[in-house]
């Protein structure tokens, strides 16, 4: 097949925007992965949902919030006034605390 055939690939990038935002650090003993826990509000409709990220890799700090790059290609977009969490999203962060040495960061500073 030819470089130059005409076909266009795409990849599709995930972007989000949540309500709710925190940085956890893991420690992988060797290694520490700072990961996004977000959440969303259901509304009267549906239920609360959330999301751990794969990893940050990259950080753009704006005027009001950061662009946050993760190792799986996904791109958040954190508003800097919605940095904590919902008691949903922390009964999340206690169920992984018991898994793993996780720790939330207070006050998300750019260290990347």
């Amino acid at each position: 097949m030819n470089c130059t055939s005409g076909l266009i690939w795409r990849i599709s990038v995930s972007e989000y925007t949540p309500d709710c935002w925190v940085v956890i650090e893991i420690d992988y003993g060797k290694e520490k992965i700072q990961k996004i826990l977000s959440s969303w509000y259901g509304g009267w409709s549906g239920s609360d949902s959330w999301r751990l990220s794969s990893g940050i890799t990259e950080v753009e700090e704006l005027d009001d919030s950061y662009i946050i790059k993760n190792e799986s290609g996904s791109v958040y977009t954190c508003y800097k006034r919605r940095y904590g969490m919902s008691s949903y999203t922390a009964g999340i962060l206690e169920d992984f605390k018991k898994q793993a040495p996780v720790t939330m960061v207070e006050k998300y500073v750019d260290t990347l």
